[in-house]
């Protein structure tokens, strides 16, 4: 199941990212597409989020 952090960094929702983050989201929960929010980010080229999630600690491997 795809959580909201998963969406927001998915479709690089910069300021939803953050507060979500700032709600304690899991930023490592796995949702099976894109597995976390850091690779769906990623994956779509969402750099701004990318950089979020990194600050606040999701691992990168």
């Amino acid at each position: 199941m795809v959580g909201p952090l998963h969406y927001a960094a998915l479709l690089g929702l910069a300021q939803v990212t953050k507060l979500l983050l700032n709600e304690q989201s899991e930023i490592i929960a796995p949702s099976g597409y894109h597995d976390i929010p850091l690779h769906a980010a990623a994956t779509e080229g969402h750099l701004e989020v990318v950089k979020i999630l990194l600050d606040v600690g999701a691992d990168c491997n």
